[in-house]
């Protein structure tokens, strides 16, 4: 009832909410026609918190677009610090902007943001961006020093107090570990090579975050120098001043060496080069020891090492060489040179020493001896060679056929007190005079005579091949046939003898020898019987051999027996006679002559006579008998029997 006093509106959505108010009026108990209105309560609006930003100048912000309790909010926004990048105000989101702080402390702006929707203003949201500055770092120093020296403490500074530094180094071989945090304490450089070796020392410096820009040094280290010497050697007394030599390197030319010898008085030299040169005298015999002591270099440093080195330079004294006393050999002897007081020789004209030569001639023979430390000296000794006699002989018979008998004669001049004769057949002779000996073998034979003179040198003369004892030839042949036909008494003989030159053929039938070297010879004609033939064989020199050989002429068995006689008292084929030519012995020979019933009625022994056909004084029958001859052959004295039958016709 009655009036509606003034309340607060509110909604508790994100819509606008809208009240419908209806109004009755009532008077004394009368209701009069009601009225409406409306009461639209709209939501207050709001903005989402939005998050703090640090970040560091030169940094692009994040972008900020604000969201709130609907998406019709409009937005609008202060910024109590213009200094970072960002205006002092504006509406709506605020882009991504390039931090920025040009002083050395952390600059902070509050940004503070209200939300609006139908002309209902929000409760605003406030927010900070901080923008710290970018940290510097004083530069630093580049530094060089040498190996085995304390660098300088590196302490940063920068653009605050409050600034951390981070460092690295590109070279841990310098010393350095390869990173850390805060200054750098002073520490022992190293070098471990021949050369220069630098670290790159790049320091970073951290603020807030914020990294600034580096700054960086090197520091070299330079290596210590090394020196060496050498030289170490042995020469000897006199010989050319050996020479020292020190070498420089890891460093810089020219080097500075300190040395003394046998450890008294330090000396300096510096090198040309890398080198360096002295020499030590040889006067005197004896160990010298040049020690190193130290080298220095040319850098911009200096650096110095100490060193440990020695050459040695032993002088040796020469050997006291003899090379033997003078002395006298005979001409071809053999000498031997000895010398001593060194270890190896070497003598001139060039001989062994101990081994046994021949000398050419008298003179004079130096040794060079060599010690142990190859120190030579030298010294002479002198040969005289006595000339042995010209040793020559002759001989009187020198080629000829076995038995040969020779007699040699010494023709040798001078003095001579003993003469030996060496034949080669293995016969030895004595006399510087005339001697006399045999060969009874053949072949070729050297004559050595050995003369030795009156003071005892010998001498020898070898006449090679000079006795020539000539083979006897060896005389053979063979007969075509060593038995022939006394009616075809023809023989070729093939001669094979060996060694000869000319043959004589002796037939042993009283003919003329024979010249040919293979004659074919015809013995005579129908005699048989044996001959012996000779052959002599004769060399060039006329030394001979002789072969023999017999040849027999057999008789041939030649007879005829007819078949029939006529013994009619006429001339004509009167008797039975068997006919002996040849072959037989006519000595030992029977004949009979045997009728039909076989008894004997005619015999003979004798070849000349036949049967005349008669038995008992009488004439026989006609008609055919039989006969029987015995004989011995001459060849061979072969008995032999024949039968046969004989017409007897009248």
């Amino acid at each position: 009832n009655g009036n509606i006093g003034s309340f607060t509106a509110t909604n508790a959505t994100s819509s606008p909410v809208v009240g419908t108010i209806t109004v009755t009026p009532t008077a004394n108990g009368c209701v009069g026609p009601t009225g409406q209105y409306t009461i639209t309560v709209n939501p207050t609006p709001s903005v989402n918190a939005v998050s703090n930003q640090t970040l560091c100048s030169g940094a692009n912000t994040s972008a900020l677009n604000f969201t709130g309790s609907s998406s019709a909010l409009t937005y609008n926004w202060t910024n109590t610090n213009t200094s970072i990048g960002l205006g002092a105000a504006g509406s709506g989101n605020i882009a991504s902007f390039v931090a920025t702080n040009a002083g050395a402390t952390p600059q902070v702006a509050s940004i503070t943001v209200s939300p609006t929707e139908n002309g209902c203003i929000g409760a605003s949201q406030i927010f900070t961006i901080t923008v710290n500055p970018i940290p510097t770092v004083n530069s630093i120093l580049d530094e060089t020093l040498c190996a085995g020296t304390n660098t300088t403490a590196i302490n940063f500074t920068g653009s605050s107090a409050s600034t951390t530094y981070d460092w690295t180094n590109t070279n841990t071989t310098i010393g350095l570990g390869a990173s850390g945090t805060g200054n750098i304490q002073s520490f022992v450089a190293t070098n471990a090579t021949a050369n220069p070796i630098s670290g790159t020392i790049t320091v970073t410096p951290t603020e807030n975050g914020c990294v600034g820009s580096t700054k960086s040094a090197v520091i070299t280290v330079n290596p210590l120098p090394t020196g060496t010497i050498s030289g170490t050697t042995a020469v000897c007394l006199g010989a050319a001043d050996p020479t020292i030599t020190f070498t420089g390197s890891n460093g810089v030319a020219p080097y500075t060496f300190t040395y003394n010898v046998n450890n008294t008085g330090n000396q300096t030299i510096t090198s040309v080069g890398n080198t360096a040169t002295i020499s030590v005298p040889t006067v005197l015999a004896g160990v010298f020891n040049v020690n190193l002591v130290s080298v220095q270099d040319a850098s911009v440093t200096g650096c110095v090492q100490s060193q440990a080195g020695v050459a040695t330079i032993t002088v040796n004294a020469l050997p006291v060489v003899f090379a033997g006393n003078d002395f006298s050999i005979c001409e071809s002897d053999q000498a031997i040179l000895t010398a001593s007081g060194a270890n190896t020789y070497v003598w001139d004209p060039a001989v062994v020493n101990g081994v046994a030569f021949t000398p050419a001639s008298s003179g004079t023979y130096s040794v060079t001896g060599t010690d142990a430390n190859g120190c030579v000296n030298t010294d002479d000794v002198v040969i005289t060679i006595e000339l042995a006699p010209v040793v020559s002989f002759f001989g009187d018979n020198l080629a000829g056929c076995a038995p040969l008998t020779v007699t040699f004669t010494n023709t040798t001049p001078g003095a001579l007190s003993n003469c030996i004769w060496t034949l080669e057949n293995g016969t030895t002779l004595n006399g510087c005079g005339s001697v006399t000996t045999t060969f009874n073998t053949p072949g070729t034979f050297d004559v050595t005579l050995t003369t030795t003179s009156a003071t005892g040198c010998t001498a020898s003369a070898t006449y090679t091949d000079y006795i020539y004892v000539e083979a006897d030839p060896i005389a053979s042949f063979s007969p075509s046939s060593s038995s022939v036909s006394n009616f075809e008494p023809v023989v070729t003989f093939d001669n094979t003898s060996t060694g000869a030159v000319n043959y004589d053929w002796n037939f042993g039938d009283g003919s003329q020898t024979n010249n040919e070297v293979s004659p074919t010879y015809t013995f005579p004609e129908g005699q048989s019987g044996t001959y012996e033939v000779e052959l002599i064989a004769y060399s060039a020199l006329g030394c001979t051999d002789t072969a023999y050989t017999t040849i027999r002429l057999t008789e041939e068995l030649i007879f005829y027996v007819p078949n029939s006689f006529t013994p009619d008292f006429d001339d004509y084929n009167p008797t039975f006679q068997p006919v002996f030519t040849s072959g037989y012995d006519p000595y030992d020979f029977t004949l009979l002559i045997f009728d039909r019933w076989g008894e004997i009625i005619f015999e003979s022994h004798n070849a000349a006579i036949g049967w005349d056909g008669t038995y008992g004084g009488e004439l026989t029958q006609d008609g055919t008998y039989t006969w029987k001859i015995e004989f011995k052959v001459t060849e061979n004295d072969e008995r032999k029997v024949v039968y046969g039958h004989v017409n007897l016709l009248r």
